[in-house]
């Protein structure tokens, strides 16, 4: 049909005044399961090929450093600067980095995740 007003998320057929401009206020379409995470976390959101990433850094991270949680015993500014460092490679157009052989933008990624990791433990 021409201008059919379906729903973006689970593209059921909506009249003009019931269509949302997002799955995340409409009820009108939503079967009791959505209903019941609703509010839960979406980890489908992810990319698994970054997450991956991540993952191989702590396993290098791993063996490069004597303890899988000595990255707790490092000042959140050190992480800050190697991120900017790896920026910067990126910038460059240089993707991986020389010593590990694994991408910078992973390298990016879990020195984030450090610093996120010791800002939330800091403020509980």
């Amino acid at each position: 049909m021409i201008n059919e007003i379906v729903c973006a998320r689970c593209r059921k057929p909506m009249s003009a005044e019931n269509a949302p401009f997002s799955c995340g206020v409409c009820d009108v379409c939503h079967s009791e399961k959505d209903k019941q995470t609703a509010g839960k976390a979406r980890y489908s959101l992810l990319c698994w090929d970054a997450i991956e990433g991540l993952v191989s850094i702590r396993e290098y991270g791993c063996k490069k450093y004597p303890s899988p949680t000595s990255w707790r015993n490092v000042e959140k500014q050190k992480y800050i600067d190697a991120a900017m460092r790896h920026i910067v490679e990126l910038q460059k157009g240089n993707y991986f980095d020389h010593e590990s052989k694994l991408h910078h933008a992973d390298h990016v990624m879990c020195n984030m995740m450090f610093i996120s990791q010791l800002d939330k433990e800091s403020t509980k």
